[in-house]
């Protein structure tokens, strides 16, 4: 084995340790802005560091932060190595203006840099708001901003408007405004027209104005128009259609010529006024009074006028005429007669009125004062049969020759008329009977126990004989009567010589449905002690029926079926005042619940209350120089129907005339002048309805029917059978 060697080993030198070396060459940390925001986040360019070969120590001075090597940025002291990159991160001041420095050393090496924060800044950039023109009056009107150009609250103020900051509410108290907030500006328009309204919004010395100037007056509206109306009735209310008011913006005045206006169905008048946009108008007049005549009214609003014109119809219609006296039958002894009644033309002024006699113009003054709407002439008359026919004619020509029609005849007194036979009796009451189509006069008759009855026909004058049925004994007579319409009734009183019954009779079939004895309640049965009665269905809630009784000197009462009697008044009951002094008949004046009564002794008219019976002296003819020879009040019936208020009374003895009392006051008057050719004897049956404007007097000793004209009193004979006595 070969022997060892040891290998010789030559040390290789060290280089030499180099000098450690950290001062960087120079750096420098610039910034992105000059300025910052307060508290900002401020970062640094980023730097490499160089000339160094070792590490070297890293001091950052307070409130930075340091990144190497794009790590995570950190505080504290540490080193860096070469070639490593280096970052700052710092944050602006909290306050405007503040300036914070920060020294960063490396090695030896030192570098630093200084963070300005902006300075405050609260004058926003110039904001402006959009005017506004014609606006409605006292409207809000509202516009908005936002807001830059400040970096703090700046100070928000309002005049003559409110403003709202976003959402929140709008007010006019100072405030403050943060940059990029909306605000938003109130003003309201002015209450009169073309006037400016302007609110100034201040932020920060800033100022911004929202004018808002109100639309002019205009107070005139819309055309309007009316449709005509043709073939109107005459004076007749006509309403145009309504119309919207519309193009107005304030009140406009309204004027009316010769009609009325309604607004928003207000009460119509031809006062000026006021209306506004939306109101509804009704313009109204009265058409003509004559045919083919425009009415126009005209409506003007705000300048602006428009008419309504109503044409009534065409006249092609004749005027009518109506004869209110005498009957439609009739006859007298005189050699004139008033003729008298009305005429009507619903189209056209009546110019003509004519009276025909026989079929020849009788060339008769007519004397009328309301264009013969009521006429009158005293018309002669010839021998014998006189027919009279009214002639109308009106403006527009129509001519009607059988207008109304009569027929008069002039004979003796004494002669029937209008036949012979079927004679009257003795009666003291005449019924007017309208019940059925063909109205007449009821009139009964005492003497004779039959239970006949005579009936009249009102329009011929024709007498007819009507029998009663059922009667419960052979001596019934009829000379007192009363109708009940109500109950299609005739209520017959059988007077003495007769049975002194009272019946009730059906109107339709003149069978005795009811009866009651009376000859009981009468002090002496054996005289003529029942008068007159009357049907009351007003005072009393049952219904009754009284009755005069003359030699009594008591008002009885009846119930309606005739079951039951009682006295209603008397000289002891309810008192002994007033004194009933042979009263002969009683009445109900229509429509007044007032009872009066005739007393026949003394003439008197007296008043008794329909519920206690107590009794008034109501009228005395004796104390009236005019009246005081008028004697015997027997019968009496009331004038209330046409434009009057009286009664009309009958008497014994008074064969020269009537008695007319005033309802309201009870004074007398004599009434119907003594006609010598006419003459009463004994006219004891009145009678006086609401359809004719003359009253019915029956007078039983020359067994007549007259007809007494209300106006003038004059007499005519409507029916007349053979005289009691020869005349």
């Amino acid at each position: 084995m070969a022997p060892t060697t040891t290998p010789t080993i030559t040390p290789t030198p060290f280089p030499p340790t180099p000098v450690p070396d950290t001062s960087p060459e120079a750096f420098t940390f610039t910034l992105e802005q000059p300025t910052y925001a307060r508290s900002a986040e401020v970062l640094t360019n980023t730097v490499t560091i160089a000339g160094i070969n070792t590490q070297a120590p890293l001091v950052v001075s307070a409130g930075a932060e340091y990144s190497i090597a794009s790590g995570d940025f950190t505080t504290g002291n540490t080193t860096i190595a070469n070639g490593q990159t280096l970052q700052i991160k710092t944050q602006a001041g909290a306050e405007f203006g503040d300036e914070v420095a920060i020294t960063v050393s490396v090695g030896d090496y030192e570098t630093s840099f200084t963070v300005v924060t902006v300075p405050q800044d609260i004058t926003p950039e110039p904001f402006s708001f959009a005017a506004k023109t014609d606006v409605d009056l006292a409207t809000a009107y509202t516009t908005s901003a936002t807001i830059t150009g400040i970096n703090d609250a700046a100070p928000i103020s309002v005049s003559n408007g409110e403003y709202a900051i976003g959402d929140g509410d709008f007010t006019s108290a100072a405030g403050t405004i943060e940059s990029g907030e909306t605000v938003t500006v109130k003003v309201f328009s002015s209450t009169n027209f073309s006037t400016e309204t302007a609110a100034v919004l201040d932020i920060g010395g800033v100022k911004g104005t929202l004018a808002v100037t109100t639309l002019a007056q205009d107070i005139e509206p819309d055309a309007f128009s009316f449709e005509s109306v043709m073939d109107a009735d005459l004076n007749t209310v006509y309403s145009a259609d309504a119309i919207t008011i519309s193009g107005i913006n304030d009140a406009a005045p309204i004027v009316v010529a010769d009609g009325e206006y309604a607004i928003n169905d207000q009460p119509f008048t031809s006062e000026e006024g006021t209306v506004q946009a939306g109101d509804n108008v009704v313009l109204r007049l009265t058409s003509a009074a004559t045919a083919n005549t425009v009415a126009m009214a005209t409506l003007t609003i705000g300048g602006i006028a428009n008419s309504f014109s109503v044409t009534t119809v065409k006249d092609l219609q004749a005027p009518t005429a109506k004869i209110a006296f005498p009957p439609p039958t009739a006859k007298t002894a005189n050699t004139s007669v008033i003729v008298r009644g009305s005429a009507e033309d619903n189209l056209s002024q009546i110019t003509d009125l004519k009276i025909f006699v026989n079929g020849q113009d009788s060339g008769a003054s007519i004397e009328s004062t309301d264009n013969f709407a009521t006429w009158r002439t005293q018309l002669d008359l010839l021998e014998g049969d006189n027919a009279i026919t009214i002639v109308v004619t009106d403006e527009a020509g129509n001519v009607n020759s059988e207008a109304a029609a009569v027929n008069m005849r002039r004979e003796p007194y004494a002669n029937p008329f209008p036949h012979e036979g079927v004679d009257f009796g003795w009666s003291r009451t005449v019924v007017v009977d309208d019940t059925t189509d063909s109205p007449r006069l009821l009139i009964g008759r005492r003497y004779y126990y039959d239970g006949k009855i005579r009936s009249v026909d009102l329009v011929t004058g024709i007498r007819t004989e009507l029998n009663i049925t059922g009667l419960p004994t052979d001596n019934v007579s009829t000379e007192s009567m009363a109708l009940d319409k109500k109950g299609n009734a005739l209520y017959v009183l059988s007077t003495a010589p007769g049975d002194q019954f009272i019946y009730r009779v059906d109107l339709t079939s003149l069978e005795v449905t009811h009866s009651m004895a009376l000859a009981d309640k009468l002090a002496e049965p054996d005289r003529f002690g029942l008068r007159r009665m009357v049907v009351d269905r007003d005072t009393h809630d049952e219904g009754r029926i009284l009755i005069a009784m003359i030699y009594d000197n008591m008002i009885g009462a009846v119930d309606l079926d005739l079951t039951n009697f009682w006295v209603f008044s008397s000289n002891s009951m309810p008192d002994a005042g007033v004194a009933l002094d042979s009263p002969t008949d009683i009445k109900l004046v229509p429509d007044a619940h007032r009872l009066l009564v005739t007393n026949s002794a003394n003439g008197q008219i007296l008043e008794i209350d329909p519920i206690s019976g107590f009794r008034s002296i109501f009228a005395d003819p004796a104390v009236s120089t005019e009246t005081n020879t008028w004697d015997k009040a027997a019968g009496l019936a009331f004038d209330v129907y046409h434009g009057r208020n009286r009664a009309i009374v009958t008497g014994y003895g008074n064969r020269d005339t009537l008695l007319a009392v005033e309802l309201n006051t009870g004074a007398t008057h004599l009434f119907s002048e003594m006609d010598l050719n006419l003459m009463f004897d004994l006219n004891f049956g009145i009678a006086i309805h609401a359809d004719y404007d003359y009253l019915f007097i029956y007078d039983f000793v020359i067994r007549t029917v007259f007809a007494v004209d209300l106006e003038s009193g004059q007499r005519v004979i409507i029916s007349k059978s053979n005289d009691a006595l020869p005349r």
